[in-house]
């Protein structure tokens, strides 16, 4: 572990990890089967003119095609919309996602996308 210095760090003598702590992670599954879909879906999130891009995160093993969960806002506070699409799939809207700043790391908001097959 590193100690934080500088006008960031706690000033409760607190020890911060060098770690750069996602903002937004997204589960992404089907909603029928609970399959994961995170390997096939895409994402973004915005917040004013600010967008990042969900990239992977989760898996339940070795095997690219086990994604689970998709990542983005890195050590960035705000409320933000996210979108996640999938092939044949509707997309999926968050509104209003909350993320605050901790004393050392934002602290992630955690969201699960059930995914429905389109029309």
């Amino acid at each position: 572990m590193l100690s934080c210095v500088g006008p960031t760090a706690p000033s409760d003598g607190r020890v911060c990890t060098a770690q750069v702590v996602p903002g937004i992670v997204v589960e992404i599954r089907a909603k029928a089967s609970a399959q994961p879909l995170a390997y096939w879906a895409q994402g973004v999130v915005r917040e004013g003119a600010y967008s990042d891009s969900l990239e992977p995160y989760g898996f339940l093993n070795l095997d690219p095609q086990s994604m689970v969960s998709r990542q983005a806002a890195y050590e960035r506070a705000g409320i933000y919309s996210v979108e996640v699409t999938a092939s044949g799939f509707q997309t999926v809207k968050f509104e209003g996602v909350t993320v605050l700043s901790g004393p050392c790391h934002v602290q992630t908001a955690n969201l699960t996308a059930l995914l429905e097959p389109a029309p």
